[in-house]
């Protein structure tokens, strides 16, 4: 599949990409500096390899991949890729299905924002694609962010895709 042949309404049906405006980070970043709250950036390598496809997409074998006596065999795509339309918006939904899932709330300012608050401090979150501005309050909720974070995006399988926090 080559994503510049994808005919809107057909092979795709949605394309969206989420981004953290530039009000919305320095918001975050002043209330970090104002209480002290730790920070990190969170880069979830990868990420439009999440996106589950609800379209049938098929691709031919890449140059140098393909087996003898199977050239013209075709793969279905199951999951998205970073050259079809539809990626951002299917990385969209799966983050967002995923946050809200571990308790997370999207603010009705900005949808790329995520908020959360437990007996351990609370979390912000500004989402930018694949990249996350994460502040906290706590050291505990910062580490519990991560964690919700890893029950989704991290395969013991193979190397880590939710940089710099955690390494194999």
């Amino acid at each position: 599949m080559k994503g510049f042949s994808q005919i809107p309404g057909i092979d795709d049906k949605e394309t969206f990409k989420l981004v953290a405006c530039l009000e919305s980070v320095r918001a975050i970043l002043h209330i970090e500096a104002k209480h002290d709250w730790e920070i990190d950036q969170l880069d979830v390598k990868t990420a439009f390899l999440h996106g589950d496809l609800e379209e049938e997409i098929y691709m031919e074998q890449p140059e140098g991949m393909t087996e003898p006596g199977k050239e013209d065999w075709v793969y279905k795509l199951n999951k998205t890729l970073y050259s079809l339309k539809q990626a951002s918006w299917q990385w969209f939904k799966k983050l967002h299905d995923s946050m809200v899932k571990e308790g997370y709330k999207c603010t009705s300012a900005a949808h790329s924002i995520y908020t959360h608050t437990s007996n351990l401090g609370t979390s912000m979150v500004a989402t930018h694609v694949n990249d996350m501005l994460a502040t906290a309050s706590t050291t505990g909720e910062m580490a519990q962010l991560k964690l919700d974070l890893w029950k989704y995006f991290i395969s013991r399988s193979r190397t880590s895709t939710l940089a710099p926090w955690y390494e194999y």
